[in-house]
C-alpha cells in the first residue's frame, strides 16, 4: 500500500500545488488590484466563484487517477484493493485541501480587515457558513465522480461523455443551491438537497469505483 501511495504521489503533488498557486494568484491579484477597496475586476470575479471552481478543478484532477494511473500501477504489480484504499486517502486529502483553501480565502481578507464577514462574496459566504459540513461532502462527491468519469472515458467514449455532462449538471445544481441557500435564508429543502445529492453521487461512485477496480485488467 505504501508503494501505491508513493506511486500516486508522483502524479498528484503537482495538481495540489496547482490549486494552491491558483488560489494564491487570486488572493494576491485581489490584494494588489484594489479589490479590498471595492474594485470589481477579474480577480474579484474569481474570488467570488472560487467555491464552485474547487469541486470542478478536483473533478478534472481525478480523471486520470482511476484510468491511466490505474493501468500503470497494475502493470507494475500493484494490488487492486490497495489502489482503491489509497485512492480514498487521496480523495480525502483533495477534500481537505479544497475546503482549507476556501477557509483561507474567507478568513484572511476578514483578518486583514479588507471586508466584513457579511461583505464576503455570496457563494463563499454561503458555502462556508450556511452549507457547513455539506460543502466538503460536495467537494468529495465531485472528486470521486471524476474518478468514475475517467474510468468510463477509457472504456466507452459515449458513456464517459454522458457522465461528464451529468457531472457538470450536478455542479450547476450545487451552484444554484448555494445561491438559493443564502437568498432564501437557509431553507430546509435546500439543505436536504445539498445532503442527498452529493451523498448519493459519492455512494454510487464509490460502489462503481470498487467494482471497476476489482475487475480491471492490464491492457
Amino acid at each position: 500500500m505504501t508503494r501505491t501511495a508513493r506511486f500516486l504521489w508522483r502524479f498528484t503533488w503537482a495538481n495540489w500545488l496547482t490549486l494552491l498557486i491558483f488560489a494564491g494568484v487570486v488572493f494576491l491579484g485581489s490584494a494588489v488590484t484594489g479589490v479590498p477597496d471595492g474594485t470589481r475586476n477579474m480577480f474579484s470575479i474569481y474570488l467570488g466563484i472560487f467555491p464552485m471552481m474547487v469541486p470542478m478543478i478536483l473533478l478534472l484532477f481525478n480523471l486520470g487517477r482511476c484510468s491511466t494511473f490505474l493501468q500503470l500501477a497494475l502493470s507494475f504489480g500493484g494490488q487492486r484493493r490497495n489502489y482503491f484504499l489509497v485512492i480514498q486517502l487521496f480523495l480525502l486529502f483533495d477534500t481537505l485541501l479544497g475546503y482549507g483553501v476556501l477557509l483561507l480565502l474567507r478568513d484572511i481578507p476578514v483578518t486583514l480587515l479588507w471586508v466584513q464577514v457579511d461583505e464576503l462574496g455570496l457563494l463563499l459566504r454561503n458555502a462556508l457558513d450556511w452549507a457547513g459540513w455539506r460543502f466538503p461532502l460536495m467537494i468529495f462527491s465531485q472528486a470521486v465522480m471524476g474518478c468514475v468519469v475517467g474510468l468510463c472515458l477509457v472504456r466507452s467514449k459515449v458513456l464517459g461523455s454522458i457522465l461528464t455532462v451529468l457531472a457538470i449538471f450536478s455542479s450547476l445544481v450545487g451552484l444554484m443551491s448555494l445561491v438559493l441557500l443564502g437568498l432564501l435564508q437557509n431553507p430546509m429543502w435546500i439543505r436536504l438537497l445539498l445532503t442527498i445529492l452529493p451523498a448519493g453521487i459519492a455512494i454510487g461512485s464509490e460502489i462503481y469505483l470498487w467494482r471497476s477496480i476489482c475487475r480491471s485488467t492490464v491492457v
